[in-house]
């Protein structure tokens, strides 16, 4: 029996100003080395911990799957850490849905430009699942962020 399974992401950023959507990015993302194992792992053990943390950086750089990190994390003066996503949920058939929302008053940085989902806040044992690269995004004090992440296990 030959059967291939599969993992793939979909990622959505939404930069609102006064209820409107001013900027928008979105695309596949790569599901990691590290998260498609530990994907597996899940079917037969309660570890590794859930993933729920999504943590946002300025690194440009391409994303590749032996990647274990965001490359140039938001500097913690910034905004600290990983955030915790506030919908973790099934969203159809073998999909699952994460999503934040950071609002305006929160942080504002330049020059946003990648995202990482993690099964961890701040351990050194902090596992990445996927990570996504888009265009430079800008986010002042007058903006609110969210990101809708969803993976579809195939």
């Amino acid at each position: 029996m030959n059967m291939q399974v599969g993992a793939e992401g979909h990622f959505k950023l939404e930069l609102i100003r006064d209820g409107v959507v001013i900027e928008r990015r979105e695309g596949r993302n790569t599901v990691v080395q590290t998260g498609k194992a530990l994907l597996a792992n899940r079917a037969f053990s309660d570890t590794p911990a859930v993933y729920q943390f999504m943590q946002l950086g300025t690194g440009g750089t391409a994303a590749s799957s032996a990647q274990t990190n965001v490359l140039t994390p938001l500097a913690a003066t910034t905004l600290s850490g990983r955030q915790t996503a506030e919908t973790v949920a099934m969203s159809g058939t073998r999909t699952a849905k994460w999503e934040h929302t950071w609002t305006a008053q929160e942080f504002s940085a330049a020059g946003v430009r990648e995202v990482g989902m993690f099964n961890a806040k701040t351990t050194s044992s902090v596992n990445m699942m996927a990570r996504f690269v888009f265009t430079t995004v800008n986010k002042t004090q007058a903006d609110t962020l969210k990101i809708t992440w969803t993976l579809k296990i195939n």
